[in-house]
């Protein structure tokens, strides 16, 4: 189940306030859960106690073994309550830890979905797979069962200085002097932990996007003996990995020493004063026992503070990072209109569009043209002129910075992005195939989508069974960004799934790029069948796949050069006549 959070970008200075206000961030509709793991840890804590002064009056009894056969069974008893509320307890906490995991994790993919296109493409791929994966999963075991073991080590460590104190004073104060010197240091080396965490997921963040780099450019790199140099890459990241991991290592091994350390001395200065006062009358032996026991039960939650405090500041560090995606403003507007009429003449208008990525050069610059309905528009220019950026205006993925953009008549500024995104179907340069088979991508969009009509689409773009090897074509295995076809395969499926959808709108990015004449061919009798009557949208560095656009659009350094047809443009346009003379359109 989704779960909306309440989300604050902040960091949180000190240990109780970051536990209380992670807890009332993530375990909404989880409390019952958490306090029947509170109760159930509760009884083990009273069955603890108890036994130091069973064992106690055990010790003292020696001379007495009829009275001792009584003890024996209690303490037997005891032992086992505790272990069976000890693991409903576990089990409890770890059904909260992942289910938060998860509530967490899915909330982050819905943002995702959401974000502004700028945002998603300034980060890079390893810094969002860590947030979603290594920062969420530290959540899992802080949360909840780090607020349960802070209270019940609260509850264990009051309930036996209490206890202690009935026995003797004198040694509750050594017991009371030790571990505030304890948590005291403890506490300051925990909070150089958070820093050191925080700056290991993004460094892992930054090694996961270079070997993700490295894995998708393994061809190319191999070809000319060049995949060295991105290894050495992603070899220096593990190496700071590793230096800033040793330094995290180093502060928690500090940590659990420490905690190691005050649990022996402790007893030991128990014991050594202890048995002096036993000496002197002042303590039985059996109560030495038992002030050892309750002791022992105070100062081991007292020195798993620290660890929790470490694993504390960690997690902070971890939901500050995820917060930053989830508290980022979504692409959506306020107050969006949702319908608008299908019947204009115009599906899109430009009036004088200027655009520019943050610290760039201006990429269109007072750009005006139209897009009529139900005809075909062909975008041409240079590399670099702006062509994917009009495609990108178009599909809401970005806005103008100055002029406006028409959608059906109305202001895309007034609509909501999903309005405009509704009539769009988009063929990238480099389409990626996110499904399993070759059948689950062509029904992306189209869950009712039947194999003959699957078939047939493949069919008219000339893909057939003969592409692949031993198998049907559309239960075919497309492998990872469908790295098991080729370019101009994934570019048909990719097409197919596109004219299957039948939007009022197609945007074709150079959608013949890797495919060879025939398939070129196939494409346009398949467009032709499939888009006939239909608004096209077409990038093509192709002349035989433009020139017969109803309206070509020249775009020359940012500008609309000229407009009209390709006969028009070869008379009037002497930067057309030169790219169709030179075969550069691109």
């Amino acid at each position: 189940m989704d779960r909306a959070f309440h989300r604050r970008s902040q960091s949180y200075p000190r240990p109780v306030v970051a536990l209380i206000s992670l807890c009332k961030d993530l375990l909404q509709g989880r409390w019952g859960a958490v306090f029947t793991a509170l109760l159930l840890g509760l009884i083990g804590v009273a069955s603890t106690l108890v036994q130091p002064t069973i064992i106690g009056r055990l010790v003292d009894g020696f001379q007495s073994p009829s009275e001792n056969g009584t003890y024996i069974p209690v303490i037997a008893v005891l032992f086992v309550l505790s272990a069976v509320t000890a693991t409903l307890q576990g089990w409890i906490l770890e059904r909260v830890g992942q289910q938060t995991v998860f509530d967490v994790r899915t909330s982050v993919l819905r943002k995702l979905d959401q974000l502004p296109f700028l945002y998603l493409h300034r980060l890079t791929r390893g810094q969002l797979v860590s947030r979603i994966i290594s920062d969420t999963y530290m959540l899992r075991d802080v949360v909840a069962k780090g607020l349960v073991e802070a209270i019940l080590g609260l509850v264990t460590v009051i309930a036996a200085f209490i206890l202690m104190g009935r026995i003797d004073l004198v040694l509750l104060l050594v017991v009371f002097g030790a571990l505030m010197i304890v948590i005291v240091a403890i506490s300051f080396v925990a909070a150089a932990t958070r820093p050191a965490a925080a700056a290991m997921q993004e460094q892992v963040g930054d090694l996961t996007s270079k070997v993700s780099v490295s894995l998708d450019a393994t061809k190319t790199l191999r070809a000319g003996n060049n995949e060295r140099y991105v290894t050495e890459r992603s070899v220096r990241a593990a190496e700071k990995a590793r230096d800033i991991g040793l330094r995290l290592a180093f502060l928690r091994a500090i940590v659990q020493t420490v905690s190691n350390v005050s649990v022996q001395l402790v007893i030991i200065a128990v014991i050594a004063i202890g048995a002096s006062r036993t000496a002197a009358g002042v303590l039985t032996l059996g109560e030495l026992s038992s002030f050892i026991l309750y002791a022992a039960f105070a100062v081991v939650p007292a020195a798993n503070f620290a660890g929790i405090l470490a694993s504390l500041n960690e997690a902070a560090g971890a939901y500050d990072r995820v917060t930053e995606v989830l508290d980022e403003p979504s692409e959506d507007r306020d107050g969006a209109v949702e319908k608008v009429p299908s019947n204009h003449e115009n599906e899109f208008e430009f009036q004088n569009v200027d655009f520019s990525y943050p610290g760039g050069a201006p990429v269109l610059q007072d750009a005006t043209f139209s897009i009529p309905r139900n005809k075909t528009t062909a975008l041409v220019g240079l590399s670099g002129e702006g062509k994917s950026t009009i495609f990108s205006l178009i599909a809401q993925l970005v806005d103008p910075g100055a002029g406006c953009i028409l959608f059906r008549g109305r202001n895309t500024a007034e609509l909501s992005r999903k309005t405009v995104r509704a009539a769009l179907g988009l063929v990238d340069q480099t389409p990626p195939l996110v499904g399993e088979t070759v059948l689950s991508n062509l029904a992306i969009g189209n869950e009712n989508l039947v194999r003959d009509e699957a078939q047939a689409v493949l069919t008219a773009l000339g893909l057939n069974e003969d592409s692949v090897p031993n198998k049907q074509l559309l239960d075919y295995p497309v492998g990872e960004g469908g790295k098991n076809l080729s370019g101009g395969q994934r570019q048909r499926v990719a097409l197919g799934r596109a004219l299957l959808l039948q939007n009022d709108i197609l945007l074709l990015d150079e959608p013949t790029s890797n495919l060879d004449g025939f398939s070129d061919a196939a494409f346009k009798r398949a467009l032709y069948q499939f888009r006939r009557g239909r608004t096209n949208v077409v990038i093509s560095h192709r002349l035989s796949t433009i020139q017969s656009a109803d309206q070509i659009i020249v775009i020359d350094k940012g500008r609309v050069e000229s407009v009209g047809t390709h006969e028009d443009l070869l008379r009037e346009s002497i930067t057309y006549r030169a790219l169709v003379e030179s075969q550069r359109i691109e």
